[in-house]
């Protein structure tokens, strides 16, 4: 579940000097994705584009030959919105080598392609998050290489501006892909023996402990996550630099509220949530 950071990544100044570094957790939430301003190059009739922007993951675009290119864009009517990463949630580009470019297109005839995020090719089929600059932008474009065995698909697509935790995780902490639950059932003859078990269902949960948050930086940044957090899934990476490939789509399965900590008015709080293997 890798985090790909591009090699010219650069913290906005305010990060940095709120001593906010490239390790400290990130949430992809602010999607700028809709079904009306995303479109594909090439799609299966069963499998438009549109699915992309829905947060569901039953729902999936799906290329239209294996081995070809293809690309996927999103384009903003309202003018430039402020971004800095672009997500994927359940493909297959693992399974099928296919490399992963994100840049954008200019308005020159022809149009010429920037680079954003250099051709990646993940390592498995879990969530994935390409993180750039934060940059004004009209357009954003996935590019889609030539894989193989399959034809490309991918449920969903997030696009905009990374909400950036303000203090790193330490004790109490479990990386979202290793806290695994499985609902099983277990098969027992007459006599008692054992005879296997069938997974049901499988999923990733974790428990996110919060402290020492500033109240001006919570009001200005974290409140509105938490209320778009009651509907919508989220991207969640704990540590993006030094463990990339800890990172999961997740949803909230508490009420996080945020207490006073101390005189001091810091705040603290709790997140739970599950998520997708």
């Amino acid at each position: 579940m890798p985090v790909v950071i591009t090699k010219h990544f650069v913290l906005v100044a305010a990060q940095a000097a709120a001593g906010i570094g490239p390790d400290h957790p990130i949430i992809g939430w602010r999607n700028v994705a809709t079904a009306l301003n995303i479109s594909a190059s090439s799609s299966d009739p069963l499998y438009p584009p549109g699915n992309l922007a829905n947060p569901a993951t039953h729902l999936f675009w799906k290329g239209t030959t294996i081995g070809g290119l293809h690309s996927i864009t999103v384009s903003l009517p309202t003018g430039t919105e402020a971004m800095d990463y672009v997500a994927i949630a359940r493909h297959n580009l693992g399974t099928t080598a296919t490399p992963v470019t994100i840049g954008y297109y200019d308005t020159a005839t022809p149009p010429v392609f920037t680079e954003l995020v250099g051709p990646t090719i993940l390592p498995n089929n879990e969530p994935a998050l390409f993180r750039f600059t934060e940059q004004a932008l009209d357009t954003i474009t996935v590019n889609l290489g030539a894989g193989a065995g399959a034809i490309p698909q991918i449920s969903v697509v997030y696009a905009g501006k990374l909400l950036v935790l303000p203090r790193k995780l330490y004790q109490g902490f479990a990386p979202i892909n290793y806290g695994r639950i499985a609902k099983v059932t277990n098969g027992r003859s007459e006599a008692g023996h054992f005879l296997g078990r069938i997974v049901l269902q499988e999923f990733v949960k974790d428990t996110v402990p919060l402290s020492l948050i500033d109240p001006a930086y919570f009001r200005n940044n974290i409140s509105e996550f938490l209320i778009d957090s009651k509907a919508r899934p989220f991207f969640f990476a704990w540590r993006p630099q030094s463990y990339p490939d800890e990172i999961g789509y997740a949803h909230m399965t508490n009420d996080p509220v945020p207490v006073n900590e101390a005189p001091h008015g810091l705040v603290a709080m709790q997140m739970e949530m599950t998520g997708i293997v």
